[in-house]
């Protein structure tokens, strides 16, 4: 369910004991059998409605124009306490036009200089926070590239980041402090399921997932957006937006609206 990563679960024994006990058990010849055998065994899945055409509306030789998000430098976290990241998501940056690279809250010193956007993925930072708190000079290169008017989108465990502190087993740790409130541990699930980000007139859509236990709290939550849960409808505030930070704890999905991350980044209003 994604609460730890692989690693903290001693995943390569269990992955062992695994193979061990379908080697012992499963008809592995019967299985390959029927992948060989003809289409009478073949079930046909559509593909994902959107996507292939999605890069290809974007592509030079079909717009005949400068890609929405050509030369834009995007710097993207990744590391063990952010590793929550959709790798469609970084197609699609690329496709329309991004230079994405990549850094890392816990082990760089500083985000680069010439950086137009960060994006800080969820993750586990919870697990990391001395670590986070201590990299004086990374949270410091943050709040200077905000300074400077990058733009600066946040979801999940980057949205804890850039809160005042994180609370962990009832110790506080500093973090960046671009957005007031805190993070502490809630008793339940908070939020779980498929969700839409909606801005305030419902016209731009953008598909999400939340799964979080963590929750912020004092935070002020812009009214321009809500967000509605795919099964029940119900819709509730969770972006937080000022000036050129835009966080949540939804996990979006770009390629469902290409045109909504676009706006988010470009500062501009696309339907």
């Amino acid at each position: 369910l994604g609460l730890i990563s692989p690693n903290e679960a001693d995943f390569e024994n269990k992955l062992s004991l695994i193979t061990q006990k379908l080697s012992e058990s499963v008809d592995i010849e019967g299985i390959i059998k029927i992948g060989e055998a003809p289409n009478d065994y073949y079930y046909k899945f559509k593909s994902v409605t959107g996507i292939n055409s999605t890069y290809k509306s974007f592509s030079h030789s079909d717009t005949g124009n400068i890609l929405p998000l050509s030369g834009k430098k995007i710097i993207v976290s990744k590391d063990e306490a952010f590793s929550f990241i959709y790798e469609e998501n970084i197609k699609l940056l690329k496709t329309l036009g991004a230079i994405v690279s990549y850094f890392s809250p816990l082990y760089d010193s500083k985000v680069c200089d010439d950086a137009d956007v960060i994006i800080l993925y969820g993750g586990y930072p919870e697990n990391y926070a001395d670590k986070l708190a201590v990299n004086l000079s990374m949270k410091q290169s943050i709040k200077e590239a905000h300074t400077r008017g990058v733009k600066i989108i946040a979801e999940c465990g980057g949205f804890m980041y850039l809160t005042d502190f994180l609370i962990v087993d009832e110790k506080s740790y500093e973090m960046v402090g671009l957005i007031k409130g805190y993070a502490k541990r809630q008793k339940s699930l908070v939020r779980f399921g498929y969700v839409n980000v909606l801005n305030n007139d419902r016209l731009r859509t953008l598909k999400a997932h939340e799964f979080h236990h963590f929750d912020i709290l004092g935070v002020s939550y812009s009214d321009e957006y809500l967000i509605e849960n795919e099964s029940s409808k119900e819709t509730y505030p969770g972006i937080y937006k000022s000036d050129n930070i835009f966080a949540g704890f939804p996990h979006l999905y770009y390629l469902s609206n290409p045109e909504f991350i676009i706006s988010i980044i470009n500062g501009g209003h696309h339907e």
